[in-house]
């Protein structure tokens, strides 16, 4: 019998010439050997081209054929390839396993620890997540754990979708020992955990939603007196290496200077231990009524994240205190260059510097007596109430935020408002 033609590449595409009456078929093997299979005596005209895909899927064999009415073989190949994508993504889409996802609270929220860490997380959409944050995040959930014990429920066998309103009672019961900032804060994690749920497939309304927390009147700021201030830097200065806390050394030569410009710029901890000589602009050439450019360490952390991100640049200025402090840690040999204005010489990584100053604050402080209401955040509290006082609204261009009421709500000390009342003449 004349046989339709093959070739190595419709070989290698699985294609085989068939029969259509006695079902047959050859390979380019028989063909090349003049063989026959099922002694087929049929014409060549009842003849077709056939290719046979074979893949592995999920470690089974699978075996697709298909039948072309062409008798030309280069038509053939061209169908045979198309016929083999079409089956191996046929394949893939049928036979992908789908992802199970996990129905256990504990499981959920593991899961969602992970997203928070940026695993898994596209780059672009990815937000920084600091030390804090995160333990923040799990203090919240041992919270919610903590309530869920006290209600007399298992936490590690509840379903995410089976919150009961005993369990929100319970939860909301025992959030209300802490401060209604903590309180919203891990109510707004909770409906944001159940937000990235339904944005996974899920569709599981928040038992937190409709959550509202009273304002509580907030506490007066506790701004550092100068006799405060004083006397920890006097205990830091005369500290040596062997002062020790928890095996830990507490001492470290630049104390003094890093808590003296943290009070005469008022800026947070990581903002003024990475100041540089060469951030310090003059105005009219002058270093007196000039100002420091710092970065906004908080705006930082919180919109790095953004797509064309730039950092916020606040400037704290130059008064005849900090002038004299600069003049002090060599502002004239250093103008310009790149060293630090504190420890230049220190190779030590500045975050890890600026945890060393609050350790060595609360260890010093214990030394001069004070009790931990005295703490370095006192002395930012003091600073924005000095320039809010003397520059009133204009504050916020030296403190670097944008409304008077995060001053008013949060460093705001009244006591030295109420100790101009004392001089206050009503009728003159």
């Amino acid at each position: 019998m004349r046989s339709l033609q093959l070739n190595e590449v419709a070989q290698k595409l699985g294609i085989r010439v068939y029969c259509n009456k006695c079902k047959s078929h050859l390979t380019l093997k028989d063909i090349n050997a003049g063989t026959q299979k099922k002694d087929c005596t049929h014409p060549a005209l009842d003849q077709r081209y056939k290719a046979i895909v074979c893949l592995r899927i999920n470690g089974e064999k699978k075996r697709s054929s298909c039948c072309f009415k062409t008798r030309n073989l280069s038509e053939a190949i061209d169908l045979a390839f198309k016929f083999k994508m079409y089956t191996k993504a046929k394949a893939k889409e049928t036979h992908e396993p789908e992802m199970v996802k996990p129905t256990l609270l504990v499981e959920c929220l593991a899961w969602f620890l992970e997203y928070k860490k940026n695993i898994g997380v596209k780059g672009h959409l990815r937000k920084e997540l600091t030390a804090n944050t995160f333990n923040a995040y799990k203090n919240h959930i041992n919270k919610w754990k903590k309530a869920t014990e006290n209600a007399g429920e298992d936490f590690k066998t509840l379903k995410v979708d089976k919150i009961s309103d005993k369990n929100v009672s319970a939860t909301i019961s025992h959030l209300s020992k802490w401060s209604s900032s903590l309180q919203r804060k891990a109510i707004g994690f909770y409906n944001q955990f159940y937000s990235f749920l339904n944005e996974n497939g899920y569709n599981i309304p928040s038992p937190f939603k409709d959550i509202e927390v009273a304002d509580v009147p907030y506490k007066h700021a506790r701004a550092l007196t100068f006799d405060e201030f004083t006397a920890v830097k006097k205990a830091m200065e005369s500290g040596n290496s062997s002062d020790k806390e928890k095996g830990k050394i507490r001492f470290f030569h630049w104390l003094p200077d890093a808590l003296t410009l943290n009070a005469l710029t008022g800026r947070r901890r990581e903002e003024f231990m990475i100041a540089k000589f060469s951030d310090i602009e003059l105005i009219d050439g002058q270093l007196l009524g000039g100002f420091i450019k710092m970065i906004d360490y908080k705006y930082s952390r919180q919109n790095s994240h953004k797509v064309g991100f730039q950092n916020r640049i606040t400037k704290a200025p130059i008064f005849p205190e900090l002038y004299d402090f600069l003049m002090k840690m060599g502002y004239e040999k250093y103008k310009n260059t790149d060293r630090y204005i504190i420890a230049g010489d220190e190779k030590k990584q500045r975050n890890t510097m600026a945890n060393n100053l609050t350790n060595g604050f609360a260890y010093y402080r214990q030394k001069a007596g004070f009790s931990p209401d005295v703490q370095l955040n006192g002395l930012r509290k003091k600073y924005i109430t000095r320039m809010r006082n003397e520059f009133g609204d204009n504050a916020n261009f030296f403190t670097g935020h944008k409304s008077s009421r995060i001053d008013m709500k949060h460093y705001y000390d009244d006591k030295e408002l109420f100790d101009k009342v004392k001089s206050f003449v009503l009728w003159k």
